[in-house]
């Protein structure tokens, strides 16, 4: 099977476009990292503003280490946001939340 060059000619184009598509998103997350939102707001703030604003304010908001690992999880309806390695009030902290969870909310409304 790895010998096959039919193999290599289908799987290789798969590889270098997710190798470019992961590089793509690490430039950005660090490109926007170190871009101040107009407000100063963090993440965190943004995200306890959306889910007031939808009623939602059983959900807490918890640190999480790493890069990209911010995460929902329904079963004990904690949020996590990445606080470090981002600056306070960089466009990307305060972004990433708004834009998951509007995604969120909106398969939620679809489903209605």
């Amino acid at each position: 099977m790895l010998e096959d060059p039919l193999f290599w000619l289908l799987v290789l184009p798969g590889l270098l476009l997710g190798a470019y598509a992961q590089w793509r998103i690490k430039a950005n997350v660090a490109k926007y990292s170190q871009v101040s939102t107009k407000d100063g707001i963090t993440g965190a703030e943004v995200a306890r503003r959306l889910l007031d604003s939808r009623g939602l304010q059983d959900v807490k908001i918890e640190a999480t280490p790493g890069m990209l690992t911010d995460h929902y999880d329904p079963r004990t309806k904690i949020l996590g946001d990445v606080k470090p390695g981002r600056p306070s009030g960089s466009a990307q902290s305060g972004g990433r939340p708004f834009f998951d969870l509007q995604a969120r909310f909106n398969r939620l409304d679809a489903s209605k």
